[in-house]
């Protein structure tokens, strides 16, 4: 993986952890929404596999958020 101090995936991931936990969603309940197994929605919260943008679109339908939430910090 690219150093996470600045891989623009990392920092995703890392959103996409904080604003589940934010909400008191659990992964598999997030899995569920998504139509994917939960091992997607773990992996990508990791930085363990490339986050498209089609992605980061439909989690931020389940968590309500729009799209740039996702890219705010960067």
């Amino acid at each position: 993986m690219p150093d996470q101090k600045y891989s623009v995936n990392a920092r995703v991931a890392q959103k996409l952890k904080q604003t589940r936990e934010d909400l008191d969603l659990k992964q598999k309940d997030v899995a569920q929404q998504l139509h994917r197994a939960i091992d997607f929605v773990s992996m990508s919260e990791l930085d363990k596999r490339q986050i498209s943008v089609d992605d980061v679109v439909a989690f931020s339908r389940v968590y309500k958020k729009p799209v740039i939430y996702f890219f705010s910090d960067l």
